[in-house]
């Protein structure tokens, strides 16, 4: 099956976005207590969400 570069795209930065919550679990694990790492992942998580896949289809232009 042969798929789109915009289907790349997406799933290329799901994968961005999930690696940098990685990073972001892991480097606040070691520095703080196992819930704030959870509460401090769990927000850069929604803020990928929002920024990159919530707002553009809030704003997509209705169909004509």
């Amino acid at each position: 099956m042969l798929l789109t570069s915009n289907k790349l795209a997406i799933s290329g930065m799901a994968f961005l976005a999930l690696s940098v919550a990685g990073v972001v679990y892991l480097i606040s694990d070691v520095l703080h207590h196992v819930t704030v790492a959870s509460v401090m992942t769990a927000a850069i998580a929604a803020s990928f969400i929002w920024f990159w896949y919530g707002l553009p289809v809030s704003r997509r232009a209705p169909p004509d």
